[in-house]
């Protein structure tokens, strides 16, 4: 009964012992790592790198627009304007502008007292694009639109898809590469090495345009020019800024 007694002491005194050892360990492993993010900064920056890229497309959007007594006969005057401009294209250049069919809208002109409907306006739009090397046969085509009273709407540019992702991807190693630089300077000076704790990783598209080209198309109206004298509207393929931005947190330890 006596040695039972002390056996059962024996193996309480070690297992206090043992969790004793055990808290004392975990106590200095949480001291060790407060110690250690003490020692360690954390600092937040970004980077930018972008290159500039020649639009290789542009779009035009031109629109007619007419009033008459009833829908079928402005429909009937309308649709003959559109088909004169787009066989102007088709003998002009056949295979240098893409032509499509945009909006076409009607609705009832009323009179005074909102009561009768006293005549119908319609707009028709066209939507033509075309290569950076055809620029000339889409500016006479939007030249001799304006001469048959045609608006222009809208004109804008890109840059093709396989272009686009092409610059994308170099601006990505560029900024990836200027980051590195960056965190580096940054643990150099301040006498450390440096870990990336996080980064994100955004990109951005800027048209740019050319001077010529904002200057003459600030509204569409500005478009036209001497249409009467059949002159053609003057283009100039402008620039896209494709940019990649990196901000990240590194540690300095």
């Amino acid at each position: 009964m006596i040695m039972h007694k002390i056996t059962i002491s024996k193996i309480f005194l070690f297992l206090f012992f043992i969790t004793f050892i055990t808290f004392i360990n975990l106590a200095n492993a949480a001291e060790s790592k407060n110690m250690n993010n003490k020692n360690q900064t954390q600092i937040q920056f970004a980077v930018i790198a972008s290159e500039n890229a020649k639009n290789d497309s542009i779009k035009a959007k031109i629109f007619a627009e007419d009033t008459a007594n009833s829908t079928a006969e402005l429909a009937k005057e309308i649709n003959k304007k559109i088909e004169t401009l787009i066989n102007f294209a088709k003998n002009k250049s056949p295979t240098k502008l893409k032509i499509n069919s945009g909006q076409q809208i009607s609705y009832p002109i009323y009179s005074k007292n909102n009561k009768n409907i006293e005549r119908w306006k319609m707009r028709s739009e066209l939507i033509v694009e075309a290569k950076s090397e055809n620029i000339t046969a889409l500016s006479e085509f939007l030249g001799k639109a304006q001469q048959m009273n045609f608006g222009i709407s809208q004109i804008s540019q890109n840059i093709s898809d396989s272009n686009k992702t092409q610059i994308e991807t170099q601006t990505t190693r560029n900024a990836l590469n200027l980051f590195k630089s960056r965190a580096a300077i940054i643990a150099e000076t301040m006498n450390g090495k440096y870990k990336i704790l996080q980064m994100t990783i955004s990109q951005n598209n800027e048209y740019i345009q050319p001077v010529m080209f904002r200057a003459k198309m600030a509204t569409a109206n500005a478009l036209q020019m001497d249409s009467a004298a059949g002159e053609s509207s003057p283009l100039e393929i402008g620039e896209t800024e494709i940019s990649t931005r990196i901000e990240g947190t590194i540690i300095i330890f």
